[in-house]
């Protein structure tokens, strides 16, 4: 019986943040999740723009079914594995690629991703394993205020709309139905 261990490889990880994302807001992103077997969709608040120096100390409460604000609905297909959870950004540091470039309030991806080695690995048990078959997937991460989000998946796109989170869905829903 093979002995797994996560992260076998993680001193090959390489994080790059991924710069053509909009900047996601860093006190309530508010993320919305929908997926099925094979794609993700995710939706949440951008960063608010402050209209004056007086603005940039208003404390905006954000309200995932009320704010009409700036949304992005990032749209993510060829789904192998999904992670949700924790850390928050105060825990963040905690993360096993924090000391390999993993930033607060970012979507990054991963070059040389041990996840997708160990998922290889634990796949390697199926009698018509082909080694490295995973290798071409993309292992991205969103690092949400309060949460941290991974995928390995084929690819990804995103749109920005003024909308609530919540006011997305119906999108969401569309995008899991082709």
């Amino acid at each position: 019986m093979p002995v797994f261990s996560f992260g076998r490889h993680a001193d090959r990880d390489v994080v790059r943040i991924l710069d053509e994302f909009p900047q996601m807001n860093v006190g309530a992103p508010c993320p919305l999740m929908l997926a099925d077997e094979n794609r993700l969709a995710v939706a949440y608040y951008l960063q608010i723009a402050p209209s004056s120096p007086a603005d940039q100390a208003t404390l905006h409460v954000v309200d995932p079914t009320k704010s009409l604000l700036s949304a992005a609905l990032v749209k993510i297909k060829g789904c192998l594995a999904v992670r949700s959870g924790h850390p928050n950004d105060e825990a963040l540091h905690g993360h096993r690629l924090y000391p390999r470039g993993l930033h607060a309030y970012a979507v990054s991806e991963v070059h040389q991703s041990s996840w997708i080695d160990e998922i290889d690995q634990a796949n390697s048990v199926h009698h018509e394993h082909v080694p490295g078959h995973f290798k071409s997937k993309r292992h991205i991460i969103f690092t949400f205020h309060d949460s941290t989000l991974e995928v390995l998946c084929d690819s990804f796109e995103y749109e920005v709309h003024h909308e609530t989170v919540f006011g997305l869905l119906p999108l969401m829903e569309e995008f899991l139905k082709r």
